[in-house]
């Protein structure tokens, strides 16, 4: 299993384990992982990597004020110490939050928090 997959995978998790919806496209608020990218770390035995993504939040309401909340909510509960099967992490930080706001045909007003993260993570295996 690639870190990228792992991660994703623990990421879901933990956020359904917050009480938040992963899926629907309809349905408000959720919360979606994308953007995944995963590269080789600074060790030359392949046994770190640095996974790049985005935590996607998207709210249905007339302020932003719902979407700052669960922003809030993530960054306190996502962190180093998200649990993998095959890699640990020492390194989490949020690189950059976006806020969009759009209206859809109906007039509905759908704001989004697009936070951008890195994290590094070692195998198991070479964890001293």
């Amino acid at each position: 299993m690639t870190a990228a997959y792992d991660m994703l995978c623990a990421l879901n998790a933990k956020i359904k384990a917050l009480g938040y919806n992963i899926n629907g496209v309809t349905t408000f608020p959720r919360i979606e992982v994308h953007s995944i990218i995963e590269t080789e770390g600074e060790q030359k035995d392949d046994a770190d990597k640095v996974v790049t993504g985005v935590i996607d939040i998207l709210t249905r309401d007339n302020a932003p004020d719902s979407s700052f909340e669960i922003l809030n909510v993530i960054v306190s509960n996502i962190s180093e110490n998200i649990s993998l099967s095959e890699y640990i992490c020492y390194i989490w930080q949020y690189e950059s939050v976006e806020m969009i706001e759009e209206v859809t045909d109906s007039d509905d007003t759908i704001f989004r928090q697009f936070m951008r993260f890195r994290s590094n993570w070692l195998a198991y295996r070479d964890w001293e």
